[in-house]
């Protein structure tokens, strides 16, 4: 059996080379568990697969990148693609989740990003430089919100040209249940990672440095 480092992940060197990314199955264990990447030359630790299933991307990539010619490290696809599967997926379980309070993903992080601004308001470049979304976006978001009575715009008190958007007491009552429900999602796979947000966010942060996510 391959050695175990002192936090019980297992060093894998190989696993059913024959087994591609196409014919992988994903694996459903509703085990809560944080993949950890530990990268040393070309090994990869990696925690021991539920039920013995191995992860598709070390089978299908990792283990086939020299034997298909593929010049370059495996690493770049391989993180990179393992970040689009989960915000593909994390992306879905959310607007399935937030579907009930009457708002998307976008008017999600709207809403919270208004509750957390001083005074309830913000300019609306602002709020697309926080969020990182097309200011085109971020105004039909608002009109739909405002539609709702979540926000409201309203001049600004020193600059008449710049309008800000507030959070409404209907706004904050509906962002309230929505980070409530988050918290205790029973939507597959957000269930998953109840009690892990804080270290997943923590697992992110060397990452969003790295690419200037954190200079805002």
């Amino acid at each position: 059996m391959p050695p175990c480092d002192p936090h019980g992940r297992r060093r894998i060197a190989s696993i059913r080379p024959g087994c591609d990314l196409e014919h992988s199955k994903p694996i459903k264990s509703k085990k809560r568990v944080l993949t950890s990447l530990f990268v040393e030359s070309y090994d990869l630790c990696v925690h021991t697969p539920t039920r013995g299933r191995p992860d598709p991307l070390v089978t299908g990539a990792l283990d086939r990148w020299d034997g298909q010619g593929l010049t370059g490290e495996p690493w770049p696809f391989m993180a990179l693609c393992s970040i689009s599967r989960l915000h593909q997926l994390l992306k879905k379980a959310l607007e399935a989740e937030l579907k009930r309070f009457g708002i998307n993903r976008t008017g999600y992080f709207l809403l919270t990003t208004l509750a957390l601004s001083t005074g309830g308001s913000a300019r609306l470049s602002a709020l697309s430089r926080l969020m990182m979304v097309h200011q085109t976006t971020v105004t039909l978001t608002i009109d739909q919100l405002e539609a709702e009575g979540l926000v409201i715009r309203r001049p600004h008190a020193h600059d008449r040209r710049t309008t800000l958007v507030e959070i409404t007491e209907r706004g904050r009552e509906c962002v309230k249940r929505a980070n409530e429900a988050l918290t205790h999602a029973e939507t597959v796979p957000l269930d998953r990672l109840g009690g892990l947000y804080q270290e997943l966010f923590a697992a992110l942060q060397p990452v969003r440095e790295a690419v200037g996510d954190t200079a805002l």
